[in-house]
């Protein structure tokens, strides 16, 4: 569950996106995007400002669940968040629980 998108979608950037509000759900809650597996090529100038509930784990304020182990990772960019994360486990400002990946100027 995301605030803006649910699931990432393979070979997708996400440039310059932003979430303002209040987003709840029980696992893989982000304030931009939910989840996203293998092939997402960036994240980049995303930013979210809000509150996040979640009653399960996985919860970040761009993103609350990256597993992309096949690569190197999702390479994150530019990209900050000011929620409010409640949550059970693998809570995070920016991605709950990330198997892999990369922040380059992210707060």
């Amino acid at each position: 569950m995301g605030g803006k998108y649910d699931y990432a979608s393979y070979h997708t950037s996400y440039v310059t996106c932003y979430y303002i509000g209040t987003v709840s759900g029980r696992n893989n809650v982000g304030g931009i995007l939910g989840g996203g597996g293998a092939g997402i090529d960036s994240v980049q100038k995303c930013f979210s400002m809000g509150t996040l509930n979640s009653t399960g784990g996985g919860s970040g304020g761009i993103m609350g669940y990256t597993g992309d182990y096949f690569t190197g990772g999702i390479p994150f960019s530019n990209c900050w968040s000011h929620m409010t994360i409640n949550g059970n486990t693998n809570c995070a400002g920016l991605v709950g629980y990330a198997d892999r990946g990369s922040f380059t100027n992210c707060y």
